[in-house]
This record gives structure tokens, C-alpha cells and sequence, in this order.
């Protein structure tokens, strides 16, 4: 556990470019990547077991977002994506290795439905009053598996990043 821990502090103090292409740091994100996926698959399927299923046991106010979950899914019919994934820190906690990642979100909605927009609906990224958003991201390591954990600071307005060969063409018009 230790080594995953070091693995992903050596890969953040490096420079980006050298951390994308560390075999374990990318195998770590990508593990992360498929649990964050999970959780928002299982979230536009309205699966609350599978939901939960991706989380940890002690994730903070776990049982008042079980009930928030069900009503949500029973007021709304949204459909989310990951959009971008990005590594910030990792620490040794409590209950194992824990990683913080940088989540971009985007949030698609029936156009002409009535939202029950919720301060807790906003803090919790269920339903953010923005289309695009990001929030940092607690993940943790349980027996070989990352789970999420909880977001920690606030849910904030995003774009969507620009695509590569937008990138590429307006540093080329420099």
C-alpha cells in the first residue's frame, strides 16, 4: 500500500508529461477512472445498490445520501459523464492509501423538465445547477480496490477542455 501511496506522490512531484508516462501512475488513474465511471454508469442506470456499491463503507453522511439518491432518482432523469480525470495528491489514511483527483463533469438534462435543483443535489454533483462542472474527489484503496469516497471543497462551474487540435491550432496562430 505504501508503494502505491509513494508511487502516486513520486508521479505528482514530477513533471506531468513524466507522471503520464509512469506504468503504475497510469495503471493506478486507470483504476480510478473505472470506479468514477461505475458510479456514474450505475447513477444514470437509477441502480442505487450498484451505486453504493462503488463507494466506501464509511463514506460521510452515508445513509442520508442513500435517501437523497432514491428521491433523486425518483424526481429526475439526468444523465452524466466524466469528462476529464486529474490526479492532485495522495496520502496514507487511516483506512489505506487515498488519492484526490480533480473530476470534470458533465451533467445532461431533459431540456424542458422542471429541475429540483437542492443545495445537497449541488454539494453532492447530482445535480449541479451547471452543465459542466468539477470537484475534487477522495478516493480510497480497500482491499485492492478503489472506491469513491467523497468530494471535498465545492462543486464549481466548468467548461468542457478544449480539444486537442483546438489547442494545437491556437498555439500555432501565436
Amino acid at each position: 500500500m505504501l508503494r502505491v501511496i509513494a508511487v502516486l506522490c513520486l508521479c505528482a512531484a514530477a513533471s506531468h508529461v513524466h507522471a503520464a508516462e509512469n506504468p503504475r501512475h497510469k495503471k493506478e488513474m486507470q483504476a480510478i477512472r473505472t470506479v468514477i465511471e461505475e458510479n456514474f454508469r450505475t447513477s444514470n442506470n437509477e441502480d442505487l445498490a450498484g451505486c453504493m456499491a462503488t463507494m466506501t463503507p464509511y463514506t460521510p453522511n452515508r445513509e442520508e445520501f442513500v435517501s437523497q439518491l432514491k428521491e433523486f432518482f425518483e424526481d429526475t432523469d439526468v444523465y452524466i459523464r466524466l469528462v476529464d480525470l486529474q490526479f492532485v495528491s495522495a496520502e496514507m489514511a487511516d483506512h489505506g492509501p487515498a488519492a484526490v483527483v480533480r473530476v470534470t463533469q458533465q451533467t445532461i438534462t431533459k431540456r424542458d423538465e422542471a429541475l429540483p435543483y437542492s443545495e445537497f443535489r449541488t454539494r453532492s454533483a447530482m445535480l449541479p445547477p451547471w452543465e459542466v462542472c468539477e470537484f475534487d474527489l477522495v478516493v480510497h484503496k480497500i482491499k485492492g480496490k478503489w472506491l469513491v469516497h467523497k468530494i471535498t471543497g465545492n462543486v464549481r462551474e466548468a467548461q468542457l477542455p478544449k480539444k486537442q487540435d483546438e489547442k494545437e491550432g491556437s498555439a500555432a496562430s501565436r
